[in-house]
């Protein structure tokens, strides 16, 4: 997940117009994809791994992404798994419909706080990435803290912030239902629904705060034009 952190403030250094940054980090990018070109076989162990087709191994209990959890709920919906072909679509409409609503409202808000700016890039990475484990949204809490800061002179914002990190640091919900000590993976066992709400606790509050600061920075009223001196 460290790794991504970079990917994450690629909107703010284009609103800042950093273009040494940009430049450097496309280079250093595309060096590190020059591996595949020597062995291809590799890109597609890599891509297996991060792409977005089914990957339900990696959909088990310890996977608190949001991908497991819509996966889950649209297989408590359904009654049913959702087939592979369906779900590549899904999974691909998420990551590129968070990170391109993030990109949008961070380079073409009329006012953004850097702050606001940086909290969107650092909770995207638990958000769209396939593999996010509980110990991921440790990213959160920066995100968390740059909010309490720009949002620190309105309290109702500052609820929000702690609303949503109440869920993140409570521990998951496996001891509510309790799975045969020879499991595995807690999960077997749990019906749909079970599964569905275990895997909302983490990425559910997180996207909410999301969604509530893309609002706020849309929201926010144009900087005031400097006014002209008298004569």
């Amino acid at each position: 997940m460290a790794k991504l952190f970079p990917l994450a403030l690629v909107p703010l250094w284009l609103r800042q117009r950093r273009w040494l940054t940009l430049a450097a980090g496309a280079v250093v990018l595309a060096l590190g994809m020059l591996w595949f070109v020597w062995h291809p076989a590799d890109y597609q162990v890599f891509r297996a791994l991060n792409g977005t087709q089914v990957d339900i191994p990696s959909f088990h209990a310890g996977n608190q992404g949001l991908q497991p959890f819509v996966y889950k709920l649209l297989a408590w919906i359904r009654s049913r798994p959702v087939p592979a072909a369906t779900w590549g679509t899904i999974a691909l409409a998420i990551a590129l419909g968070l990170t391109g609503l993030a990109g949008l409202v961070m380079t073409f808000a009329r006012r953004i706080d850097p702050r606001e700016s940086a909290a969107l890039g650092l909770m995207l990475l638990p958000l769209v990435s396939k593999h996010a484990w509980e110990h991921h949204y440790v990213v959160a809490l920066p995100a968390m803290t740059l909010l309490a800061s720009a949002w620190q002179e309105r309290r109702r914002w500052l609820a929000v912030v702690a609303v949503a990190y109440l869920p993140l640091t409570l521990p998951t919900l496996v001891a509510v239902w309790q799975a045969r000590p020879s499991m595995w993976d807690p999960e077997v066992g749990w019906s749909l629904g079970q599964r569905a709400l275990y895997h909302a606790q983490k990425p559910v509050p997180l996207l909410a705060l999301f969604v509530v600061t893309l609002a706020r920075s849309l929201r926010r009223a144009p900087a005031p034009a400097p006014s002209t001196p008298g004569p």
